[in-house]
């Protein structure tokens, strides 16, 4: 997952992250807006996850997410956190 700049999360209409992080897959396309930076605090927070079939180039708004939860370690032993490298 390499990180794209701030990151803004709505769900519903509703602001669920207003200043975070904007994360993307770089062989899949999937991504990760979350309230933390995972590689500098090893947890997400809140954050949403979306599908999409094109290449971030700067920040991200995520207005239609796929799922949405909250995050409290992104611990390389824990699923589906295991299978992912933050840079």
């Amino acid at each position: 997952m390499t990180e794209h700049g701030v990151g803004e999360l709505y769900q519903n209409g509703k602001e669920i992250v207003g200043f975070g992080y904007a994360h993307q897959c770089s062989k899949c396309l999937k991504v990760i807006v979350s309230e933390y930076d995972p590689e500098q605090h090893g947890k997400l927070g809140n954050y949403g996850v979306q599908q999409v079939s094109w290449r971030l180039t700067t920040s991200y708004t995520m207005k239609t997410p796929d799922s949405v939860g909250y995050n409290s370690s992104t611990s390389p032993t824990k699923a589906p956190w295991d299978s992912y490298t933050w840079y």
